[in-house]
């Protein structure tokens, strides 16, 4: 393989080598054929150290920091499994651990024992969010890779007893190839809440609930690179129906899609409110610094006060840069759009697919990008604003995850910058074949 990569000098040649590695791997979804192998049972080799899951039962680890996954009934549940990371830190070879997840459904069923429903706001937002491993949601405390057999094959349910995962300080990790469903935040984050680095690959995140960022949360200590995956259906009480970033984050080959932020979070018990009443950000809500979305389709997602597609507000100080001197030393706060759509989302006021709040935040073109109602400030020449895309219904095209396909009458198709375009769109189909590639995450035949 090394002396056939080294041979291929071509951009369009590599990505031939690309798809062809993918689907062997079993990446490719549901056009790879004669390997009946998962990608996880194909990567156990790979991974001499990893925790196996070979039960979908939720059962807890018998003896944490014994470098063993295995529950009082013998088995390693993938709770077990993260219980023993979190014990452990590192696996015998000194380099964080792998959790591999086979094919199967696997529901979370022990109740969280320290439920914050009860509590007030400030209790809620200083609680330590690392509690207990052994109930509740699934808590990464240290950095570890958690993957399963494709997102059609691997579904983690919460069965709203709580989130489905949580990421303490310094707990960076990756999630990859699983469905991330039934989860609901007391507070923030419905499917996934972070305070690290979350990095989420091919990864299908619905159907979760929280008052804010109904999908994934990501607070001021965090980032988020999510790629090739889709966030849809989730709901917010408050802002941010799909996704929440307080600080950094990048937005890749995605597809975000009928989520919604309903402004409708009433204050918890004992306290002073919550931070959500405006039903704004139904797809993605935006409090970071140099946000970069490129070649993601934001459609169908709603907000009553705007900002359907894409709401975009002032970081939070804890995340500027350090030195900052004074009020003339705060730098605009910007998100990045190329190649992208955001569209047909709806609002009840003007702006339905972006609105910005402050002066301090912008939203910045690097071309090639198309919006609905001419609300996200496309200015480039290559731009399209105020354009319908012509998207299909959000479904099963191809690959591991459900993306918008393009109608034969999009003007999205042929419409992207070849140069910045990615490779291969969401799906794994190669971009550029006829010399052009198409606006969004899915790249359509030509």
């Amino acid at each position: 393989m090394n002396v056939l990569i080294d041979f291929v000098t071509s951009r369009w040649n590599k990505v031939a080598v690309l798809i062809f590695v993918m689907s062997v791997s079993g990446c490719g979804g549901s056009g790879s054929t004669g390997n009946t192998a998962s990608p996880a049972n194909q990567r156990d080799a790979a991974y001499q150290d990893a925790f196996r899951v070979d039960s979908t039962e939720d059962e807890v680890d018998a003896v944490p920091g014994d470098l063993l996954c295995e529950s009082e009934m013998g088995r390693c549940t993938l709770r077990a499994a993260v219980m023993e990371a979190n014990a452990s830190g590192v696996n015998a070879a000194g380099d964080r651990h792998t959790i591999i997840v086979p094919q199967g459904v696997y529901m979370l069923n022990i109740p969280n024992a320290l439920g914050t429903s009860d509590l007030g706001l400030d209790a809620v937002l200083s609680r330590q969010i690392i509690e207990s491993d052994a109930t509740g949601s699934l808590r990464l405390s240290v950095p570890m890779n958690i993957y399963g057999a494709g997102a059609r094959k691997t579904v983690i349910n919460a069965q709203q007893l709580d989130r489905v995962f949580e990421l303490g300080i310094g707990a960076d990790s990756t999630l990859r190839d699983m469905t991330i469903t039934g989860g609901a935040g007391n507070s923030m984050g419905g499917g996934i809440y972070a305070q690290a680095h979350l990095k989420v690959l091919r990864v299908l995140i619905t159907d979760n609930s929280a008052m804010g960022g109904g999908g994934i949360f990501v607070n001021p200590l965090g980032s988020l690179e999510l790629n090739d995956s889709t966030v849809s259906h989730n709901i917010a009480s408050g802002q941010a129906g799909g996704i929440r970033i307080d600080t950094r984050g990048t937005i890749t080959n995605s597809t975000i899609s009928h989520n919604e932020a309903l402004g409708t979070a009433a204050p918890v018990a004992g306290g002073t409110g919550v931070p959500f009443f405006f039903a704004q950000g139904g797809g993605v809500d935006i409090r970071g610094l140099n946000v970069i979305i490129r070649n993601s389709t934001i459609a169908f997602n709603r907000a009553a006060d705007g900002g359907g597609g894409i709401h975009f507000d002032s970081a939070y100080f804890d995340a500027l840069p350090d030195p900052i001197t004074g009020a003339v030393a705060v730098p605009l706060f910007d998100l990045i759009l190329e190649n992208t759509i955001v569209a047909n989302n709806s609002s009840d006021v003007p702006s339905a697919d972006c609105l910005t709040t402050l002066g301090l935040s912008r939203i910045l073109s690097q071309g090639n990008n198309l919006d609905s109602d001419d609300s996200c400030g496309l200015n480039q020449s290559s731009d399209l604003p105020g354009v319908n895309p012509m998207l299909a219904e959000l479904e099963d095209y191809g690959g591991d995850t459900d993306t918008h396909a393009l109608l034969p009458s999009s003007a999205a198709r042929n419409a992207g910058n070849l140069t910045t375009c990615t490779m291969a769109d969401q799906r794994g189909v190669a971009r550029g074949e006829n010399g052009k590639c198409d606006i969004g995450a899915f790249e359509a035949d030509f």
